[in-house]
């Protein structure tokens, strides 16, 4: 009889937790993920996400002095597909645990450690570190219920990681090197671009190029070399390439005034001009006094 009531309640036991579902039950500690393009790269934090729930965060649920996992659960993880920089220090495309430090007074201390994939800080071997720096923890006035990190992409390159929770709040200033982002993926990016589209992958690399005023010559390859495959095209398929025939062609009148090919630069801004009908790209407004603008350079 015992033995009965022992195999019915494992069945019972069983079943129930057979029926619970996704979705059904509140996690104390949400997964979440922030994603960002970052330049000409992309950026990835995964962290747990606990609530404050009325506890006391740093110097009591949060020890100063002692590594934090940044989070709940398994480590938080950043992931660059590209090389960046914090300072002066690059640090390698790759996935990597991020922890930190917090003190009573003063900067805490930021870490990025090569084993992206241990649980909390149980396994953080400082041998493993591949970046250690200051960061300073600041007050703000909202409180946040939830630890949230957010990563916001600024201009010419810069971006800035922000760990918020409670009442405190850390920045990590970080940087890309667009050039280098642009020298690291272009190959594999044109592998990757179908032969039919290969003429937009082309005029998108001279725009970048001459846009950073780097590797001018390889602008105005790249730029013939759109130009052509466009050319290439058939007249239907050129027919619905409106705009971007104007874009192909100025981008090419462009790397030619930056190479100092005044003549040639003239003769694609002319045809840019002529070729101004509705839904055009000297056809739309803003576009024209940049055509201009660049003819009045030649002239």
């Amino acid at each position: 009889m015992k033995k009965l009531l022992v195999l019915s309640m494992v069945l019972i036991s069983s079943l129930t937790f057979a029926q619970f579902q996704e979705g059904l039950s509140v996690k104390p500690s949400a997964r979440k993920t922030e994603s960002s393009t970052f330049g000409l790269g992309k950026i990835e934090v995964d962290y747990g996400s606990p609530k404050k729930k009325g506890r006391k965060l740093f110097g009591e649920l949060v020890p100063y002095g002692k590594i934090w996992r940044v989070g709940a659960n398994k480590a938080t993880s950043l992931e660059m597909n590209t090389s960046f920089y914090v300072g002066e220090q690059k640090i390698s495309a790759g996935k990597y645990a991020l922890f930190l430090i917090p003190e009573e007074s003063g900067d805490w201390k930021l870490i990025l450690n090569k084993n992206a994939e241990q649980w909390g800080a149980y396994g953080y071997d400082k041998e493993l570190n591949v970046l250690e720096t200051t960061v300073k923890a600041e007050s703000v006035k909202e409180e946040v219920e939830a630890l949230d990190i957010r990563f916001h992409e600024l201009v010419d390159g810069k971006g800035r990681l922000q760990i918020v929770w409670g009442k405190t709040q850390v920045n990590l200033d970080m940087s890309v090197k667009l050039t280098e982002q642009f020298d690291a993926k272009f190959a594999d990016i044109m592998n990757a671009t179908p032969e039919a589209d290969k003429w937009a992958a082309y005029a998108q690399s001279a725009e970048f190029l001459l846009n950073q005023e780097y590797k001018l010559a390889e602008a105005l390859e790249y730029a013939i070399t759109s130009a052509n495959l466009m050319e290439a095209l058939s007249d239907e398929a050129k027919a619905k390439l409106g705009y971007y025939r104007g874009y192909v062609n100025f981008t090419l009148a462009r790397a030619y005034a930056a190479n100092g090919d005044k003549e040639n630069a003239k003769k694609m801004i002319m045809k840019v001009q002529e070729d101004n009908g509705e839904g055009t790209y000297y056809g739309y407004e803003r576009n024209v006094p940049v055509v201009d603008a660049l003819l009045k350079e030649v002239e």
